[in-house]
């Protein structure tokens, strides 16, 4: 059977515990009759996760057999982690597909890119400036581990959003509702645009770990990006209104 093979590594060091080979996990769907069985072994740092399918694999959802691999490997290490009261990180940096080729699948979204528009970023300041400022640099944080953990991404895009509402309204008390309305207004987005960011992360904020579609979380990152950089232009227009000429309503 066609098999792809994903390795990696547990950073910054190994498991206290030798954790070898789990029982492989296997999902088969119903309406198509597709199955993809997962087999992940530990030996030491490096880690391998083998997707062993009973189709060919397709290279337009790659990142979802990473996010899978990535998701069992790590539930794995966790279970040593909370044995030995440590934060251990993998990665999964290397893909090899059934022909024998290999390549490094990124996590992230090609149609990302084109979505930012705030051109010359001079690295070395921005760093400076978010160095000096927590309220904006965790929402940044957040915004690229929604890429990183796809499985986090409906959690950290609601808080990227709720913590740019927070930087641009540091006063804003117990007027939490007038201080979203001031968001929307100074970035030009509709309040239905920034709620199907924050409504999608209710149930797993709330401890619900219930499916979320492929197509939400996808959708969610795009407008969170989309609204990221439309609060880096208010920034650098001196926290002023954008233009809705030039900013057209989302």
């Amino acid at each position: 059977m066609p098999t792809l093979r994903f390795t990696g590594k547990i950073v910054p060091m190994r498991p206290p515990h030798e954790i070898g080979s789990l029982k492989p996990f296997t999902w088969e769907y119903m309406d198509t009759g597709e199955r993809e069985s997962y087999e992940v072994s530990f030996d030491g740092a490096n880690v391998t996760v083998d997707v062993v399918l009973n189709y060919e694999p397709r290279e337009e959802i790659i990142s979802q057999y990473r996010n899978t691999a990535l998701e069992l490997a790590t539930t794995a290490l966790n279970i040593v982690c909370f044995a030995e009261g440590m934060g251990l990180t993998l990665y999964l940096d290397r893909c090899v597909w059934p022909d024998g080729k290999e390549e490094i699948p990124l996590p992230g979204d090609d149609r990302l890119k084109s979505l930012v528009s705030i051109t010359n970023i001079d690295i070395s300041v921005m760093s400076g400036m978010l160095a000096v400022d927590q309220q904006l640099s965790r929402p940044l944080n957040d915004l690229i581990l929604a890429i990183t953990w796809p499985n986090a991404a409906a959690i950290n895009c609601a808080r990227a959003i709720e913590g740019l509402r927070r930087h641009m309204n540091p006063n804003e008390g117990d007027e939490r509702g007038k201080s979203w309305e001031r968001f929307q207004e100074q970035l030009n987005i509709t309040q239905a645009f920034r709620t199907s960011v924050t409504k999608l992360s209710i149930q797993p904020r709330h401890g619900n770990a219930s499916f979320i579609r492929s197509e939400d979380t996808e959708d969610a990152i795009i407008k969170s990006w989309k609204i990221m950089n439309r609060y880096f232009h208010y920034l650098a227009l001196g926290k002023k209104q954008l233009d809705a000429s030039i900013f057209e309503l989302l």
